[in-house]
């Protein structure tokens, strides 16, 4: 290794190699309608003919079919070379427009969306086109390998530093490939907001979600409670009876909520903005009035805003930290679900890097400043009602026993958002709000099918094969 990426030599004839172990495995990629790859590359192409970084092939010989990511099969200069064999027309030797084998650190991912193809360089889609997948003969495929190709033996060894390498059983967008990029310090494909907009690991349950919020529209929201003062202005702007501190904001790809204190020296109740919670009825959508005992699913996106459009809080500017939010008046808080037979089960993010659940002092410690995804499901048990939190992507629980608090503000069962205290400020972002009944674990939990990412490693996990977020630990590309 060097620094943090693999270190890879023809003359040594290094490669990184997987070979499955049956029909159950998720890899080779290729075995797949949609998958993607993603990694970043310091090669000098020039002077390395036909030489591979990724492939996947076939150890039980006959060599067919294979699927390749390489150097130019002539060496003259820094193009990918795809050359993709044994199973419909053969794609090769074709080339790309960028040049990203010139001896520095760039970023690759080849996507394939039901058969159809492409390929990004430092986040860019490039022009190369490559002819779909034929929609089969590609069943015998048995190996993954980085920096080099395993088939009855080993050949075609490359010789560079590679790292971040990540497959995925599904397509990803440009939005994702932007933020891959991006996170390794390059430049990024589109410019804020979208950028900053959080991925979806998660695949919706098996028959969707009863529920998904719609964050350009939240008008099915009901803010008419005993919790709520929201005068119904977004947030920012010069402040006014029509506008009053806080309030609500539909930012492209998320819902924004900021509560900026107790304003009522300056603007009195009604519509004070001192506190704004959000209720969703969803008796009608699988809602049972006993949801938390017989077993709920609820996910979300959240994090505590620190830029963008935020009030001022009084006299003091929106802190730099973020200003964070805690559970209150019997369990309510930022995201919540509570049941029409009595008792509510809530989610706040703190701006001390902690996720506060119910008021029974139950935590989690989480950096809430950055997107997280929340995968929860909640049935009743012994003791309380326990608490199963996946976060970005994972299939792994952590499994909690907790209280179920007496807050109500609307009839029914119902899903809430907001800050709904008037005694504390607080902002919260939510890029996705998700209900389904009964406690489903995500894909990939306990050994179902997974749709997040796969380690190379462990094929199976839905976590990236990556060691960290600066390429090689000796640079940042593009720097």
């Amino acid at each position: 290794k060097v620094g943090n990426a693999f270190s890879f030599s023809n003359a040594d004839q290094t490669l990184l190699s997987y070979v499955s172990e049956g029909e159950d495995d998720d890899l080779p990629a290729n075995k797949h309608d949609s998958f993607a790859i993603s990694f970043w590359s310091k090669v000098q192409g020039t002077g390395q003919n036909d030489l591979r970084l990724f492939s996947e092939s076939n150890t039980l010989g006959d060599n067919n079919p294979l699927f390749n990511i390489g150097t130019r099969n002539n060496g003259s200069d820094g193009t990918i070379d795809i050359y993709i064999r044994g199973a419909g027309p053969t794609v090769g030797h074709i080339f790309s427009t960028a040049e990203p084998f010139d001896g520095e650190w760039h970023h690759v991912v080849f996507v394939q969306d039901e058969l159809a193809r492409s390929i990004y360089v430092d986040g860019l889609l490039d022009d190369l086109e490559i002819a779909a997948k034929p929609d089969s003969g590609w069943d015998n495929i048995d190996a993954t390998t980085i920096g080099g190709i395993l088939r009855g033996n080993a050949s075609h060894w490359v010789t560079g530093l590679i790292d971040e390498v990540g497959i995925w059983d599904r397509p990803i967008s440009e939005e994702e490939v932007a933020i891959i990029y991006n996170d390794g310090a390059g430049i990024p494909l589109i410019s804020n907001p979208s950028v900053d907009a959080p991925v979806v690991a998660y695949q919706p349950p098996e028959g969707g979600w009863a529920y998904s919020v719609d964050v350009g529209d939240i008008s099915s929201w009901n803010h008419d409670n005993g919790s709520d003062q929201w005068d119904g202005s977004p947030i920012g702007g010069e402040f006014g009876d029509d506008n009053r501190p806080g309030g609500v904001s539909l930012i492209d790809g998320y819902v924004r909520i900021q509560d900026t204190g107790d304003p009522r020296d300056n603007y009195p109740d009604p519509g004070s903005n001192r506190k704004i919670y959000l209720g969703q009825d969803i008796s009608d959508l699988g809602g049972s009035d006993t949801i938390l005992d017989d077993g709920a699913t609820i996910h979300f996106i959240a994090r505590i805003p620190t830029d963008g459009p935020l009030d001022p809080l009084g006299d003091e500017d929106y802190p730099a930290g973020g200003d964070g939010y805690e559970n209150h008046d019997g369990g309510k808080g930022n995201i919540g679900i509570k049941q029409g037979a009595g008792g509510i089960i809530s989610f706040s993010l703190n701006e001390e890097g902690r996720v506060l659940i119910t008021e029974d002092g139950t935590e989690l410690e989480l950096s809430t400043t950055e997107w997280h995804e929340f995968w929860v499901t909640i049935e009743s048990g012994d003791g309380g009602h326990t608490v199963s939190v996946y976060l970005d992507g994972s299939t792994e629980a952590t499994v909690l026993t907790v209280a179920a608090g007496g807050g109500s503000d609307f009839d029914g069962t119902y899903l809430a958002m907001g800050v709904g205290s008037t005694g504390r400020s607080g902002a919260l972002d939510v890029a996705a709000f998700d209900f389904a009944p009964g406690a489903i674990a995500p894909a990939g939990a306990g050994g179902g099918d997974g749709g997040g990412l796969v380690d190379i490693s462990q094929p199976g996990d839905a976590v990236v094969a990556s060691s960290d977020n600066s390429p090689g630990g000796e640079q940042a590309p593009n720097a």
